[in-house]
């Protein structure tokens, strides 16, 4: 069988599960895509279980026991866990600049990654769910990039385009 990046990470294991606490694997992310990751950790014989959080985790000799909230146990070999992120807002001082933020501590952004104040956008840990940290780009039904900021208007810019950004326009 081919050597996939996703088998060479898994190819030394006999059993790998993944736990999601919520519904499905990346909640921040389009369906689609989602859905791709999923079916491709699937077809690698990863164990995937959703709605599944956690309750402890425990060590028993060798073994170690992961207990979910519904009393289930899963055991094995190791551990690793990603707990999500937090934003690191505080010492930047934002209400000085105007920039709100949300009960949670994210810089509040709209779906263009701009904040309140004019010409200041967030991005990546500190702009919270919704936001890709990847790009602040859209795309149109098209496929072709479209500035954000500028509904309607393929490639146009305004003033909630970020700086340095580029678009493409065919017209």
């Amino acid at each position: 069988m081919h050597e996939t990046p996703v088998r060479a990470v898994f190819k030394n294991h006999h059993q790998v599960t993944l736990l999601a606490r919520g519904p499905r694997l990346l909640p921040y992310e389009d369906d689609d895509i989602a859905e791709a990751v999923t079916g491709l950790l699937t077809a690698h014989g990863v164990d995937i279980r959703t709605d599944s959080p956690v309750a402890s985790v425990r060590s028993d000799g060798d073994q170690r026991v992961v207990t979910l909230t519904d009393g289930t146990d899963v055991t094995g070999d190791e551990v690793l866990v990603a707990v999500g992120r937090r934003p690191v807002t505080a010492e930047l001082d934002l209400d000085a600049g105007g920039v709100r933020t949300t009960d949670a501590s994210f810089v509040a952004v709209d779906e263009h990654l701009a904040t309140d104040v004019p010409h200041t956008w967030a991005a990546g840990d500190v702009a919270g769910a919704g936001s890709s940290p990847m790009s602040p780009w859209s795309t149109t039904g098209s496929s072709r990039p479209t500035s954000p900021g500028a509904p309607g208007r393929p490639g146009a810019a305004s003033s909630r385009t970020p700086p340095s950004s580029q678009s493409i326009s065919r017209g």
